[in-house]
């Protein structure tokens, strides 16, 4: 194996030449030439980049593969002087196997604690070295092309605080996630096909909230599993793994156009993220709720609801189609923050109660609520259509104070839905703080009730109607409109 140089470029090779794959590699960004890796499969040991560079192959035709038996190799993107960035740095059509091996090195304590905070993982085995087999730095103009990644013992790609394209890659079959990407800024993750990953297939996170505007578009993201430290019929943790997409303290990023199929959790899971759009995508199958978007129960900075500096505000939920669930979408935690979401023409159909039993001793088994929608503190849900959640709610509207002591009531509205097939029809809070508009609503064959207030109840969360209560679905051959409590209006709505 070796390297040639050529006018036009390097050329490495499984015969001929000299040196090592990191030899040409230095000789690449010595000359400003493109390094060329001919047909084959070759072993190697960590490589490093501190130049700008292209590195690239015919696609499927090589196969870079870890020289040890006992640790995995990296690829590892940065500038040779602590703290300084690089840029122009293209990997296009390379192959990368990681055979499940240990990393040697972890990259740095910093990123592996703010990756504790949001797997809850850094205890574990699969994660001691924190690492992928292509890590980058401060970066600018990082694009990964046209390249598969796959049996990582951690992670495939991961990128800090970069300015990335990661494209048409197929990156699969690693344990902890598929691509990571933190204190990243217009990062795009576009058009890969990502699948059989262990833990989390995407991940998109901040150290501390901020702007972030990575676009996650147009992926195929398929078997995402959970099982950190799991024992038979358990998964791992309770919603922190087994999801399509993560992200955490990602403001303005957007979610569109992806399919997201068989997520042990979530399809698209977003915790504290400002003024995100998640939008037109396909979620199918997910054991948990396909779409979730929250912020921490208990805050990080121990300060509460409203003035919480992690909770989310703003966000947009459209024409996202969503089949079989444990839950359809669900925009939580208001009462620590969390509001101002639009949930508009999506279409959620055959939600169930499931049982999950977890290896988190908080919750070691819970029930989902089955319900197809569900909206806190100044949402609007509206336009959308909900099948058959034949076991819990199809609407759930809670419009309560943000926080303890907070003087700020939420206002949450339901118009022009349609909701057929489900126990109950549209559910509010009987209790609630906030004020409440139901109007304009189709529903159609709820046995438990078409417009009900219900209380949720725990261990298992589910929604029961209060006993006693109007249906103002049915009321008056379901042509109530009028003010029945001093929070709640109901408009005209068809109850069939």
């Amino acid at each position: 194996m070796g390297y040639t140089a050529y006018p036009d470029k390097i050329l490495y090779a499984a015969t001929g030449g000299t040196g090592t794959l990191q030899d040409a590699i230095n000789q690449a960004q010595t000359t400003k030439l493109p390094l060329f890796i001919a047909p084959g499969n070759y072993t190697t040991g960590n490589l490093v980049i501190s130049a700008p560079v292209r590195i690239y192959a015919t696609p499927g035709m090589v196969m870079l593969n870890p020289l040890s038996s006992t640790n995995g190799f990296t690829i590892d993107i940065r500038s040779n002087t602590p703290g300084a960035r690089i840029s122009d740095v293209t990997l296009e059509g390379l192959s990368f196997y990681g055979g499940f091996l240990p990393f040697a090195t972890q990259v740095d304590t910093g990123a592996r604690y703010v990756y504790g905070q949001f797997i809850r993982a850094l205890g574990n085995a699969a994660a001691t070295n924190f690492n992928a087999i292509i890590s980058a730095y401060n970066v600018d103009k990082l694009r990964i092309e046209r390249c598969r990644v796959s049996y990582s013992g951690c992670c495939g790609i991961a990128v800090w605080g970069s300015k990335a394209l990661i494209r048409d890659c197929e990156v699969h079959n690693n344990r902890i996630a598929a691509i990571y990407s933190a204190d990243n800024y217009s990062t795009e993750i576009l058009d890969n096909f990502i699948h059989d990953n262990d833990n989390n297939s995407i991940v998109v996170m901040r150290s501390t909230i901020g702007f972030d505007g990575t676009i996650v578009r147009g992926n195929q993201v398929a078997q995402t599993s959970a099982d950190f430290g799991v024992q038979s019929g358990q998964v791992a943790g309770s919603g922190w793994y087994g999801n399509g997409l993560c992200a955490l303290n990602a403001s303005d990023i957007l979610v569109t156009q992806n399919v997201f199929l068989n997520s042990t959790f979530s399809g698209v899971r977003l915790d504290s993220c400002f003024n995100a759009q998640v939008a037109n995508n396909q979620i199918y199958n997910c054991g948990e709720t396909a779409l979730m978007w929250e912020c921490p129960v208990s805050s990080p900075s121990g300060t509460p609801g409203d003035q919480n500096p992690y909770r989310y505000e703003g966000g947009v939920v459209a024409n996202n189609v969503i089949v079989n669930a444990g839950v359809g979408i669900s925009v939580t935690n208001g009462w620590n923050g969390g509001r101002r979401v639009t949930i508009t023409g999506n279409h959620v159909k055959t939600v169930t109660r499931n049982t999950i039993t977890t290896n988190d001793p908080s919750y070691p088994q819970y029930q989902t609520t089955g319900a197809g929608i569900s909206g806190e503190s100044d949402c609007v849900v509206s336009g959308n259509i909900v099948e058959d959640c034949a076991s819990g709610p199809g609407i759930v509207l809670s419009p309560g104070a943000a926080s303890n002591g907070s003087t700020r009531k939420s206002v949450d509205i339901a118009v022009g839905n349609t909701v057929k097939g489900s126990q109950i029809g549209i559910a509010y809070y009987h209790s609630a703080l906030g004020y409440s508009l139901i109007a304009s609503n189709a529903v159609e064959g709820s046995s438990g009730g078409a417009i009900v207030a219900v209380t949720l109840a725990a261990p298992y969360y589910s929604y029961t109607r209060v006993p006693g209560s109007t249906d103002y679905g049915t009321t008056a051959g379901g042509l109530y409109s009028g003010k029945p409590t001093a929070n709640l209006m109901i408009g005209l709505n068809f109850a069939m």
